[in-house]
């Protein structure tokens, strides 16, 4: 008996967070004892894990991370429409559905540009990790992360998407007079620039659909 109560103790303290517990935290494990073993043992089996019961350490945590992304893969859950949240309850990119698409396309363009060394056009962005957070999007996506040559030249694509000559002429014009040649802060004057050029874009696009 006294053998039996020593692993049960064992077991307990396995679930109790790091530091002194206080007596809320004891009484919350000991009265969720039976939950807390079946939820470890159903953990266990998703993760094939293979453990002694009570044993703290020395756990297959490796093989265990690779079996559960499979169990992902296979529940499509990444895939699926509608909000994600972390482990830790946060929210996840909006986008985060097209993980594996933009991230396969992340790997062909490195591969293309950097071990075939083909001679294609830089984007930054697919220099760029696929954003799992909201947070990390922005930052990601921020025109205040780019040099005063990368916005020129994201400038420049833009300005060539636009179909109409005289629409475009104006732009290009203001791009000039208002931007490249002014005085003072210029990298403010780009990011603004840049900015104002992609939400008129983008109103002269709602228009035409």
């Amino acid at each position: 008996m006294d053998f039996l109560l020593e692993e049960k103790n064992k077991q307990l303290k396995s679930w109790l967070p790091k530091g002194v517990p206080s007596d809320t935290i004891w009484q919350t494990v000991c009265r969720n004892s039976n939950i807390l073993e079946n939820v470890e043992k159903q953990t266990y089996s998703l993760f094939g894990i293979s453990t002694d019961q009570g044993a703290v350490s020395h756990l297959d945590v490796e093989s265990g991370i690779k079996v559960f992304q499979c169990h992902l893969r296979k529940s499509n859950y990444i895939s699926a429409v509608g909000a994600h949240m972390s482990v830790s309850e946060k929210a996840l990119d909006e986008h985060f559905v097209d993980f594996l698409t933009e991230s396969n396309i992340k790997r062909k363009h490195k591969i293309r540009k950097d071990v075939l060394c083909e001679d294609i056009p830089e984007n930054t962005l697919l220099r760029q990790p696929v954003p799992v957070t909201p947070d990390e999007r922005m930052k990601i996506f921020s025109l205040d992360r780019l040099t005063i040559s990368e916005l020129n030249s994201e400038i420049m694509k833009d300005l060539e998407l636009i179909q109409d000559s005289l629409y475009r002429d104006f732009y290009n014009e203001l791009f000039l007079t208002e931007v490249k040649h002014a005085k003072g802060k210029k990298k403010e004057k780009y990011v603004s620039f840049l900015q104002d050029l992609r939400d008129a874009m983008d109103l002269v696009n709602e228009s035409d659909d």
